[in-house]
């Protein structure tokens, strides 16, 4: 074999391991999916933080009419109790 083939067999294995590579390169994931999927779970997130916000500052609505309620009806059980009302 003439040093010439030699030196073309060996440029024509580089091809074809280029080209291999690159085949495999050209499959591996880019990571896109990974970062629709962030997307949307960051999105989700941010959703359920505002309700979560939402629903404390309803807890906090809730728990201050139930103070005020409390409040009231313990005024009425001392009137109730302290013989002031009447008839």
């Amino acid at each position: 074999m003439s040093e010439a083939m030699k030196v073309l067999y060996r440029v024509q294995q580089g091809d074809t391991e280029i080209a291999g590579r690159e085949t495999a390169l050209a499959g591996l994931d880019d990571g896109a999916e990974l970062a629709d999927e962030l997307a949307a779970a960051e999105a989700d997130l941010a959703r359920l933080q505002e309700e979560h916000r939402a629903t404390d500052k309803d807890n906090l609505d809730c728990e201050l009419e139930l103070k005020a309620l409390e409040e009231k009806k313990a005024r009425f059980d001392r009137q109730l109790n302290a013989g002031t009302v009447r008839n």
